[in-house]
């Protein structure tokens, strides 16, 4: 009979073999919450007016609902290196601009006994916001917890006209302060977001200064709300409506001693400015 190995010195003092190691993490769990980047399509809607100490000065426009394409990206490079919470700091990009857009120019104001631009002018309408990004999540998971962000940058909107003599164009640079908030409604596939910012104004562009002076004040805000949801491979879908108001007042050319342009919007008078956008947008990205 063969003796019991088991029993046998030998066998009990061999080494209990190691436990198998744990399985290698893959790429999206070593790099859970590195950022995001995602692409949509909406439509935008402004509507501006001047007012002006005489009626002849004012101006107003509502302009058409235009298509834009949005893209937005976010990166947290330190996710993928440190557990602490300096792995919530990034940066953000996001820039939105017109697929198709042109302006019909309102008939009051206009001067055709001078001039002859026609009733529509080429437009170009964008917007870019560049953040350093503070994100705060509820939870072990980035991804599926509730999260508030704060950011803090610099952006410009602009709506650019070409020549006419009733409507100027803007291109507004500004100091962009915002809070964010996601919250899970039950489950990953759906997300309400609420947002807003506030953006003091830097300037409004040279076109706006040369046809109505040099701006004495300005402030600007948007709120945004909508949806958002996320499959287990990382996609997401984002459905957003956005309100931004642009609000400022202007010295008029006389305060400068600048005259008045033939076949052009110049006014001399000070005048206070208020421009709107209404935006809707439907998208889709990819986030780690």
């Amino acid at each position: 009979m063969l003796p019991d190995t088991e029993d046998t010195p030998e066998a009990l003092a061999a080494p209990t073999p190691p436990p198998p190691a744990p399985p290698r993490p893959g790429l999206r769990e070593r790099w859970a919450g590195l950022g995001e980047i995602s692409v949509g399509v909406g439509l935008a809607q402004r509507r501006y007016e001047l007012r002006a100490p005489t009626a002849a000065g004012n101006r107003s426009f509502d302009g058409s609902p235009f298509p834009e394409f949005v893209l937005h990206a976010e990166l947290y490079p330190l996710a993928a290196l440190t557990r602490r919470f300096v792995r919530n700091v990034g940066v953000a990009v996001d820039y939105s601009r017109h697929l198709a857009v042109s302006t019909d120019l309102p008939a009051n104001g206009s001067r055709p006994d001078t001039c002859d631009f026609g009733s529509e002018v080429a437009t170009r309408s964008q917007q870019l916001l560049a953040d350093l990004v503070l994100r705060w999540p509820l939870g072990l998971k980035t991804r599926f917890s509730p999260t508030f962000a704060a950011s803090a940058g610099v952006g410009l909107r602009e709506f650019a006209l070409g020549p006419n003599d009733v409507l100027t164009g803007f291109n507004y640079r500004f100091v962009h302060v915002a809070l964010a908030a996601r919250v899970p409604l039950g489950t990953r596939l759906a997300a309400l977001e609420l947002g807003g910012d506030l953006r003091p104004l830097l300037g409004v562009g040279q076109d706006a200064v040369d046809a109505l002076g040099e701006r004495s004040s300005g402030l600007a805000w948007s709120v945004h709300g909508g949806l958002r949801g996320e499959l287990n491979s990382g996609l997401f879908y984002f459905a957003r409506a956005e309100y931004q108001r642009y609000t400022l007042d202007l010295a008029g050319l006389d305060a400068a001693g600048e005259p008045l342009r033939p076949c052009t919007p110049d006014n001399g008078d000070p005048t206070s400015g208020t421009d709107t956008y209404l935006r809707l947008m439907l998208g889709a990205g990819y986030q780690l």
